[in-house]
C-alpha cells in the first residue's frame, strides 16, 4: 500500500468519525461541513477531494458499514455452510464493535438506507438457505426478509441504547427463539408442539374486544 493510499484511509477515517461524533451529538441536517472538518482537524478543500457533502460521506460510510458485514458473513458461510454460526451472530458482534457507528446508522438519518440494505442483504441468505433445504416457503422470502430486517434493526438498537445488557450469545439465543417459534409462544401464551391454547386465546380476544 502506497503513502497515498494509507493517507487517503486515514483522512477518510477521520472525517467519518467526525461525522459519527456529531449525529451523536445534535440533529443530521444541523451538522455543517465545518462542523466535520474542524472535528477531523482538517481543511474544507480536503474534504471535498473526498466527498462532494456530507450526503455522500453518510453513503459512503453506510456502504462500508454493510460491505464489511457482508464479507464476513460470506466467509463464514464458504468455510461452514450453514452448519456453523449463524449470520445473525456476526451482526450482533459487528454492532458491539462499532457501538457509536451503529447508533447512527440507526437513527433517523441513516435508517432507511440501510433497513434497505439489509433486506436485500436477508432475501439473498434466505434465498440460499431454502434452495440448500429444497423446501417451498409458506411465506415469501421477500416478505419474511422485510419483517426480520426490522425486528433486527430494531433489537440491536435498543441493546446499544441500553449499554449493552445482554452478551451477545444471550441475544444470538433470544433472537433465534423469537424467530423460530414466534413471538406469540416465547409468551407463554401456547406450546409451539402442539398450536395455540384455545382457552387463553380466547380471553385474550375478548379482552381486545372490551378495549
Amino acid at each position: 500500500m502506497t503513502t497515498t493510499d494509507r493517507r487517503t484511509i486515514r483522512t477518510r477515517s477521520l472525517l467519518r468519525s467526525a461525522l459519527v461524533y456529531w449525529m451523536l451529538e445534535k440533529e443530521y441536517d444541523d451538522i455543517s461541513i465545518q462542523d466535520i472538518t474542524d472535528r477531523a482537524n482538517l481543511g474544507r478543500a480536503t474534504f471535498y477531494l473526498h466527498y462532494k457533502d456530507k450526503d455522500d460521506l453518510l453513503v459512503s460510510m453506510l456502504g462500508e458499514l454493510h460491505d464489511e458485514l457482508l464479507e464476513r458473513i460470506h466467509l463464514q458461510i464458504r468455510r461452514h455452510g450453514f452448519e456453523g454460526p449463524p449470520p445473525i451472530q456476526l451482526v450482533f458482534e459487528h454492532a458491539a464493535e462499532n457501538k457509536d457507528l451503529y447508533k447512527v446508522v440507526l437513527s433517523g438519518a441513516a435508517k432507511t438506507a440501510i433497513l434497505s440494505r439489509t433486506r436485500d442483504t436477508i432475501v439473498s441468505l434466505l434465498q440460499k438457505f431454502v434452495t440448500a433445504v429444497g423446501q417451498a416457503p409458506q411465506i415469501p422470502v421477500e416478505v419474511t426478509a422485510v419483517y426480520l430486517a426490522g425486528a433486527q434493526m430494531q433489537l440491536i438498537g435498543w441493546w446499544l441504547e441500553n449499554d449493552l445488557p445482554y452478551s451477545v450469545d444471550e441475544m444470538v439465543h433470544m433472537y433465534q427463539l423469537l424467530t423460530i417459534y414466534g413471538v406469540v409462544p416465547m409468551l407463554g401464551i401456547h406450546d409451539p408442539k402442539w398450536g395455540p391454547d384455545e382457552e387463553v386465546v380466547g380471553k385474550l380476544l375478548a379482552k381486545g374486544n372490551n378495549v
